[in-house]
């Protein structure tokens, strides 16, 4: 099985704005590129941290702690102007609300033939996130920085990853906006098989 519970983040950067500096031009929907992964295992579990850059042109980047079902827009489910928590006619279930999460990954295997498709997750089982707020003053201001993401990955035991697989990652944020950022993808990992740090060179 894959455990989604290890996960944390760390933000390395600094708000850009100062009286006698000019605002750098981002624009208001956050970008995003891949910096690095990094790998390690023990004989069952693999620790892999995704770093990713982010630009953001007015800072309104991260969701805080309390705001879940009494902040409707970042809730864990949908809710009606009343806020009456809205459901799915047909199977009678809670509709769950996207932007709950603002770190959005997606774990995909390579193939026999090479190519890389999506791994199927247990129900119940994700690896996304919530980021948390990194503009403390929330005004209005161009940021930019790192967000280092780890989660810990099974493998065997009926986990759909095993030892040997070649993983890569699919990497989306939004803003409070609800507006999405550009994916990036990850450099690929063997699982299970010690790996020094990938790093995005650029070329």
């Amino acid at each position: 099985m894959i455990n989604a519970q290890k996960i944390f983040f760390f933000l390395i950067g600094a708000l850009l704005v100062y009286s006698c500096i000019k605002e750098p031009d981002y624009p208001n929907e956050p970008v995003i590129e891949f910096s690095k992964i990094i790998q390690t295992n023990t004989p069952s579990v693999d620790e892999v941290i995704v770093e990713v850059t982010f630009q953001d042109g007015d800072g309104d980047l991260g969701l805080a702690a309390n705001e879940v079902d009494s902040y409707p827009d970042y809730g864990e489910y949908l809710v009606d102007e009343f806020g009456n928590i809205l459901i799915d006619e047909a199977t009678g279930d809670s509709i769950p609300n996207p932007f709950f999460f603002n770190y959005f990954i997606d774990i995909w295997k390579m193939g026999a033939d090479g190519q890389y498709a999506l791994v199927n997750l247990p129900d119940g089982v994700s690896f996304n996130g919530r980021y948390p707020i990194l503009n403390e003053l929330m005004n209005e201001t161009a940021l930019e920085g790192e967000l280092r993401y780890q989660i810990d990955i099974l493998y065997g035991g009926g986990s759909p990853i095993s030892r040997g697989d070649v993983i890569k990652f699919k990497v989306q944020i939004a803003d409070r906006a609800k507006q999405l950022s550009n994916e990036v993808w990850t450099d690929s990992v063997i699982v299970g098989e010690p790996q020094v740090p990938s790093v995005n060179t650029g070329g």
